[in-house]
């Protein structure tokens, strides 16, 4: 479930429990208008996405995998479906490829980080789930 999709089902869950509040208080307010569900679900996404605000609950963005900046201790011990390895590993190969066949350029810190990942899997110790 990608992060955009968690933070609207969120959404979705909060318009629908503010409903039933307000049902059960005999108030008509129905939130069916769809730019107030877009706007809780950014909500959602920017509360989740502050680190200090919530240390039990992180959006992690497995793309940042890619790049050698990731904060390690945000992925270190996180398990990660196949699918979703994969598609990083396919990144990082499509990445070293534009810079080989290319005048695409990277630091070389960048390339030895993709290549590690090509040919040695995900860093940070990050496991990949078999289901």
């Amino acid at each position: 479930m990608t992060k955009k999709e968690l933070a609207f089902s969120a959404a979705e869950a909060a318009i629908a429990a503010a409903n039933s509040y307000l049902e059960g208080r005999g108030i008509s307010k129905n939130f069916d208008d769809p730019a107030l569900h877009e706007e809780i679900m950014w909500q959602f996404i920017r509360i989740w996405d502050h680190r200090e605000f919530s240390p039990f609950l992180k959006i992690l963005d497995f793309e940042a995998l890619l790049y050698p900046g990731a904060n390690e201790d945000d992925y270190v011990g996180q398990t990660i479906p196949r699918d979703v390895a994969l598609d990083i590993i396919g990144a990082a190969k499509k990445l070293l490829h534009s810079v080989e066949t290319e005048d695409f350029k990277f630091s070389n810190l960048m390339q030895e980080h993709l290549r590690n990942i090509v040919e040695n899997g995900l860093p940070y110790g990050v496991r990949v789930s078999d289901d």
